[in-house]
Order: C-alpha cells, then sequence, then structure tokens
C-alpha cells in the first residue's frame, strides 16, 4: 500500500487539482477510532484493488487539515474521507460510514 502523507497546504492544493480521482483519508493518531477506521479502510482498498491514497494527519498537520475543511466546506470529522477530482469534493463520509460510502461510490464506477 502506497500511503501518501499531505504535509502542506500547496501539497493538498496539487493533488485536490489533479484529474485522476484523489482520496483523501483524515485521521487522528490519538483517536482508537480513527485507527481502527484505517485499518479497515486500507483492506477495503486492498481488496477493491486499490493501492495508494492520500492521508493527512491531522494532529500533526492542523493547517492542511483545516484548508481542506474550508476548501470543500465541510464540517472537520475524525476519521474521515475525501474523495476529490478536479479541484471537487466528489464526496465525503465519516468514522463507520466511511466503508459503506466506499462501497457505493465504487460500485457506481
Amino acid at each position: 500500500m502506497n500511503i501518501i502523507e499531505i504535509t502542506t497546504i500547496e501539497q493538498l492544493q496539487a493533488i485536490c487539482a489533479q484529474e485522476q480521482t484523489a482520496l483523501i483519508f483524515k485521521h487522528s493518531s490519538r483517536c482508537f477510532i480513527s485507527k481502527m477506521v484505517r485499518q479497515n479502510f486500507e483492506q477495503a482498498l486492498k481488496s477493491k484493488g486499490i493501492a495508494e491514497y492520500f492521508l493527512i494527519n491531522v494532529i500533526q498537520n492542523r493547517d492542511v487539515s483545516a484548508a481542506a475543511t474550508d476548501q470543500f466546506n465541510i464540517r472537520h470529522e475524525s476519521p474521515q474521507l475525501l474523495i476529490v477530482q478536479h479541484g471537487k469534493l466528489i464526496g465525503s463520509a465519516s468514522h463507520e460510514g466511511i466503508l459503506s460510502f466506499m462501497d457505493n461510490y465504487f460500485s457506481s464506477l
């Protein structure tokens, strides 16, 4: 699994502007629920043949997390999945809703 950590606002903007769909997972290293959801998220990605996603550590990179929240006009949550393409938020989910959201999203492709 290739996990690309987003550590700067400039990096976030570049990722969000790309043509390819980006899966961005906002994660709190202090939260047990976030850890468990992240593990399940990674297993779900592997089962779908997806080998890469982007990670925002909301504790270490609060400014990046806040920038994502502001850019897409969403409420901050952690864990939270953002699906972004061409600078637009295609969809988002948080906590236990992430896996069912992923299933619905990927089945619609």
